[in-house]
């Protein structure tokens, strides 16, 4: 498979998964077609980073695209379209990482550096199915009305929260480098597995948790 259309396929995926979940949350800037077709152009800049083959990059450009996108076509204020942004980022490296780190099916893809295949695409469906069910999940937790308020003062308990999905992110590629990089078992592997559910169960509290600070802020 050409690695463009490969890359194509990837970044329209992850624009529709975040306009899907910006959609359940904020109110829009624009109209539906408007705020759609500037997200896809923004995450077409992705597509060169990826050649890079840098993971870590890869993370944080995308970081800037998803913040760039919610700001651009929602109403909402600077800090909580961080937070937002960090919560998607881990929520894809972690659906990703989930995937890659079940025994013998897609880690291998990466070693033998050929993921522009049926196989990749494999990966990518599962992983993407994975984020979107997840990223449509947090949702629920989140109250719409909470991001329209006035006071765009940042709380220093919810600032701290800002630190678990970066250090998350930091978690998970480590991970994603023994995977790829280690001769590991299949125990090892299963392992590494359950390590990264628990950290996207963490991830899910903490977004409870900045939920719930939010709410008794305007509250008292």
């Amino acid at each position: 498979m050409n690695p463009i259309c490969y890359y194509l396929f990837v970044y329209a995926i992850e624009a529709i998964i975040l306009w899907l979940y910006c959609n359940r949350l904020f109110e829009a800037k624009r109209n539906t077609f408007l705020s759609f077709l500037i997200t896809i152009c923004f995450f077409l800049l992705l597509i060169p980073v990826s050649f890079l083959g840098n993971a870590a990059i890869n993370i944080f450009f995308s970081l800037i695209i998803y913040f760039i996108c919610i700001v651009l076509n929602y109403n909402i204020k600077i800090y909580p379209a961080v937070f937002h942004a960090l919560a998607l980022t881990i929520i894809m490296a972690l659906s990703e990482g989930l995937i890659a780190a079940l025994p013998h099916i897609s880690i291998y893809l990466y070693r033998e550096n050929n993921i522009y295949n049926s196989s990749g695409l494999t990966f990518v469906i599962l992983s993407k199915s994975v984020y979107l069910l997840v990223s449509q999940f947090v949702t629920r937790i989140f109250d719409k009305q909470i991001y329209y308020l006035k006071d765009d003062k940042p709380q220093k308990s919810i600032l701290m929260l800002h630190l678990i999905p970066v250090i998350s992110t930091v978690i998970t590629l480590l991970l994603g480098s023994i995977c790829i990089n280690a001769n590991i078992s299949y125990s090892t592997n299963i392992i590494i597995f359950i390590c990264l559910t628990l950290l996207l169960l963490i991830n899910i509290l903490t977004f409870y948790l900045q939920q719930d600070i939010s709410k008794k802020n305007v509250e008292y």
